[in-house]
């Protein structure tokens, strides 16, 4: 990201799931971290896209239409970004290893697309495996959804009922984290620790 201004960056963490994906964005950094005084920044970015009841089946065009809706939200965030002379950073959550059954392959075409769609569009994404997300904002790589949106609300006053929102929102704060919006010496040795090993993997560190 050489050569870009930095003040320009505007975050977008995406937590993807077929049954209702997490989307927290809008956040320039030149605010600092998200927080409750300003959550959300951009409620057109941040929402739970294609929400359902997890326990129904979702046939096959069912399937292609949320994956269709999901792109075209994550779309239209970057483009509201760009219009107003912002730069999108797009944190997504990576693939949790427990997952089973025909979810897997759902998730991993939902992954592709949106992955794909960002890459063909010159946007910058960080791919964030999930026990760093716990890490950085438990202090530990292990945790439950509950143990998340305690945490969170300790942390940054932002009371989640939904885990996916939860979670996205602690990408976007990671990725502000990242990019610089939070000094080094106010981070705990885990989110430095964390924060450390994706410059590492993105060959930035």
């Amino acid at each position: 990201m050489t050569g870009e201004q930095t003040d320009k960056f505007v975050v977008i963490g995406l937590d993807l799931s077929i049954t209702g994906t997490g989307m927290v964005g809008g956040y320039p950094i030149s605010l600092g971290l998200p927080s409750a005084r300003h959550f959300p920044y951009n409620p057109e970015i941040s929402c739970l896209v294609g929400s359902k009841p997890s326990n129904k089946k979702i046939r096959l065009f069912d399937l292609l239409d949320r994956v269709e809706l999901i792109r075209r939200k994550v779309e239209q965030a970057v483009t509201d970004i760009r219009e107003a002379s912002g730069i999108p950073v797009v944190f997504l959550e990576g693939y949790a290893m427990g997952v089973r059954g025909s979810r897997v392959f759902d998730l991993g075409e939902l992954g592709g697309i949106i992955k794909k769609y960002l890459y063909d569009n010159k946007i910058q994404f960080y791919t964030v495996a999930p026990t760093q997300l716990k890490k950085f904002i438990l202090g530990k790589g292990v945790g439950g959804k509950s143990d998340m949106r305690m945490a969170t609300f300790k942390r940054y006053s932002v009371d989640f009922t939904n885990d996916n929102l939860c979670d996205a929102y602690g990408l976007a704060v990671l990725g502000c984290s990242f990019l610089g919006a939070n000094p080094e010496e106010k981070l705990t040795k885990p989110q430095r620790d964390v924060l450390a090993k994706l410059k590492k993997e993105q060959g930035n560190g």
